[in-house]
């Protein structure tokens, strides 16, 4: 099956060849690869009411979701706190900028 997504970042390289939306932008894709998109915070599902039943992913609670920040690169963690709206102190360590996303989500 497949899911349309809203992208909440501009995702650099290619996808099938072709590039990613820009931000607001909409991309129909696999469910497994929406719901990772959604996880992570790059992409919003376009009507949450629509979010696939089979999907375990969105059972997680906010404790979950932080500790996938950690997966992220410091690079990638930067780009998603200026898409957030968080503040990054100058000399900010990954944890920091962790600190910062999870604060503007509360």
């Amino acid at each position: 099956m497949a899911t349309i997504v809203r992208m909440r970042m501009k995702i650099g390289g290619l996808r099938n060849l072709k590039p990613w939306p820009e931000t607001g932008g909409e991309i129909e894709l696999p469910d497994g690869e929406a719901a990772d998109l959604v996880r992570f915070g790059r992409a919003e599902y376009i009507d949450e009411g629509d979010t696939p039943d089979e999907d375990p992913t969105e059972q997680q609670d906010d404790a979950a979701a932080d500790e996938q920040l950690d997966d992220l690169t410091v690079p990638e963690l930067v780009e998603l706190a200026e898409d957030e709206g968080a503040e990054i102190p100058a000399g900010a360590r990954k944890a920091d900028i962790i600190a910062a996303i999870a604060a503007t989500r509360d």
